[in-house]
């Protein structure tokens, strides 16, 4: 299949013409009505960085997605047919970020645990999703694993193992009723949130305080903060040093700052006005997109 034929399958599938689609590097689908399962055609996009669907009926996902060797970003949201992802998704070693928000996700497919640059992983309100894979700590470089408002019951011994995790979020997860006791060695989690579940007496790394009910997280002293100041902007969620930074002050009125990616992140599980996801200090104005 050349070019052409390609553009005209996708203009076929989405009822408008198409043009170039193999070049593509952001493929957004919203709101439309799509076939069930997606063309075999789209692992020809090999030039795709960033895959959203959002609010559409597709049910599955080709096995040819594994041949987007340069996609970062998988975006599906709202998908609430969706039950499952190809296997051939561990193939996608470039992959940095999923969200599969509201999603009607039964499980994580094995495979998925093996992705090697994954870093942000957000499974909120995704109801059907009852339990995660036992191989789910082999995920080490994640930093962000959301499971708000979603059906999980129990969690794997094996999230101790996730070295890299700085945020933890089952808020609202009212089938789960106990933490893993390796929970305590996650030594770099900044921010631990079970408010609103059905965890009691949840064993926290020694290192968080705890800022309110079922959330612990770390305290940022004065001193602290001056030493940070000195020495450069550096990201409350992802630890990263970033030029351009929600400024103190601007958003919650607390000491925490955050860069646009991971703030704009929490932003979307929170359609009204959000806490601040280290302290939950209430929300003084949300930034405009050109901030963020």
């Amino acid at each position: 299949m050349d070019d052409g034929e390609i553009d005209e399958e996708w203009s076929r599938v989405l009822g408008t013409p198409c043009y170039d689609v193999a070049r593509r590097r952001h493929l957004m689908l919203r709101h439309r009505h799509i076939p069930r399962v997606l063309p075999a055609s789209l692992g020809r996009m090999t030039r795709l960085c960033k895959l959203t669907l959002e609010d559409v009926s597709v049910v599955e996902l080709p096995a040819t997605l594994g041949d987007l060797e340069h996609l970062n970003e998988l975006v599906l949201r709202n998908c609430p047919r969706l039950a499952t992802l190809p296997g051939e998704i561990v193939r996608l070693r470039a992959l940095v970020s999923v969200d599969l928000t509201g999603s009607g996700l039964a499980r994580l497919p094995d495979p998925f645990c093996y992705l090697p640059n994954l870093r942000f992983l957000n499974l909120s309100r995704c109801e059907s999703l009852s339990l995660l894979p036992a191989a789910l700590g082999k995920l080490l470089l994640l930093r962000y694993l959301n499971l708000m408002h979603s059906g999980v019951d129990s969690l794997p011994e094996s999230l101790g193992d996730l070295n890299s995790l700085q945020y933890l979020n089952v808020q609202g997860c009212r089938r789960l009723t106990t933490l893993p006791a390796s929970v305590a060695r996650l030594q770099r989690l900044r921010l631990l949130d079970y408010h609103g579940s059905s965890v009691e007496n949840a064993v926290a790394p020694g290192h968080l305080c705890e800022t309110g009910p079922g959330v612990y997280s770390i305290v940022m002293r004065a001193e602290f903060l001056a030493e940070e100041r000195a020495h450069g902007e550096t990201c409350s969620i992802c630890m990263e040093d970033q030029t351009y930074m929600v400024r103190e002050g601007a958003v919650w009125n607390c000491a925490h700052r955050f860069c646009g990616a991971c703030i704009a992140e929490w932003m979307r599980c929170y359609p009204g006005r959000a806490p601040c996801p280290m302290c939950r200090a209430p929300l003084l104005g949300r930034l405009g997109d050109s901030e963020l």
